[in-house]
């Protein structure tokens, strides 16, 4: 890669990729497009603020960097009953990119990132053109692959659904999650024990740039889901987080029923602004398993750098040594982007 361009460069992934990118292709030009500053302060002079909304702005500063390669990551989030426009970055701004990739002179590839939520959670569809969004977010991300698919023939794309993605510079919600276990607020619920397909985000990055950097015959036009190859249970991944913990690695569990009426009294504290940790929607996305099959994407990528317990250590020191919140914990301090530099 010799001059990346990535919209939301300092949304959670963004950033990572820019570290990923600093360190892997150490020549590589990277220009980052955000409406908001880096959340990573030594990003900065990537940085340009530019509203992938705005068609003017976003194919001027297009045209005049004339990427090699491009990943759109820009994106507006949210969940719960939200109103469709509210998420009208996901497809305005996917068609505005579209529209100003157009006669570049260098492009050799654009990652459109869309979402697993294109598809209700715990569905798996049978096709990557089958769709059932059950969230205005999801089907925002829906049009946005619409549109790919039918208005960016002139461009060699690939769009990507990352899967519960996890690790530093996350905010919602894995870094409550993190922060719950290691503060001791985290329970079991019951005996249950989903296994699901998650991903670290160092290794989302390596996929991302693998792709970026594959033969066309192997992932021009396609769509792949993101995430580590072996799914992961989230009562194993709190047990190990808590490992961390310096008092006691113990997580307690409560029963199903009690958990559901914390949840509803979650639903009603956050309708009268009150944010609570817990509601019916959260809940029920932590009760279903979903596992997709990642054989195409590990044919692409091949073995990736980080074992899941890798991924806990680092994130668990980022937390620790970046975050407002203090906790003690039991392992020596490290930063968490040495993992890059021998990546």
């Amino acid at each position: 890669m010799k001059k990346v361009l990535i919209t939301g460069g300092s949304g959670f992934i963004g950033t990572n990729l820019i570290n990923y990118i600093s360190h892997a292709f150490p020549s590589a030009q990277i220009l980052s497009l955000d409406i908001v500053p880096p959340r990573d302060s030594s990003h900065a002079h990537f940085y340009v603020r530019c509203d992938v909304n705005n068609l003017s702005s976003l194919s001027f500063l297009v045209h005049e960097y004339d990427p090699s390669h491009i990943f759109h990551l820009a994106a507006a989030t949210g969940v719960g009953d939200l109103p469709l426009d509210l998420f009208k970055t996901n497809f305005d701004g996917v068609a505005n990119l579209i529209e100003s990739v157009k006669d570049l002179q260098h492009l050799e590839r654009v990652v459109f990132a869309s979402s697993l939520l294109v598809c209700k959670v715990g569905f798996i569809p049978e096709s990557f053109d089958e769709y059932c969004p059950s969230t205005s977010y999801g089907i925002s991300k829906m049009k946005g692959e619409i549109l790919v698919k039918r208005s960016c023939s002139s461009v060699d794309w690939v769009i990507v659904r990352p899967i519960s993605i996890w690790g530093p510079w996350n905010q919602e919600p894995y870094l409550q999650f993190f922060q719950s276990v290691l503060n001791y607020f985290y329970f079991n619920i019951g005996n249950f024990s989903s296994f699901r397909s998650l991903g670290f985000v160092g290794n989302t990055v390596y996929q991302l740039c693998r792709i970026a950097t594959a033969n066309r015959d192997l992932v021009s036009g396609r769509i792949f889901y993101l995430a580590d190859y072996n799914p992961l249970s989230l009562r194993v991944m709190a047990q190990r987080i808590a490992s961390y913990r310096s008092l006691c690695s113990f997580i307690p569990s409560l029963p199903l029923p009690f958990v559901r009426f914390l949840a509803i009294v979650g639903d009603l504290l956050q309708k009268s602004g009150v944010p609570f940790p817990l509601s019916s929607f959260r809940l029920n996305n932590l009760l279903v398993e979903y596992i997709f099959d990642l054989s195409s994407l590990s044919e692409i990528c091949g073995s990736l750098p980080f074992s899941p317990d890798q991924g806990i250590q680092i994130t668990v020191d980022f937390l620790r040594n970046n975050h407002p919140t203090p906790f003690r914990t039991k392992r020596g301090k490290s930063s968490a982007y040495d993992y890059f530099r021998s990546k």
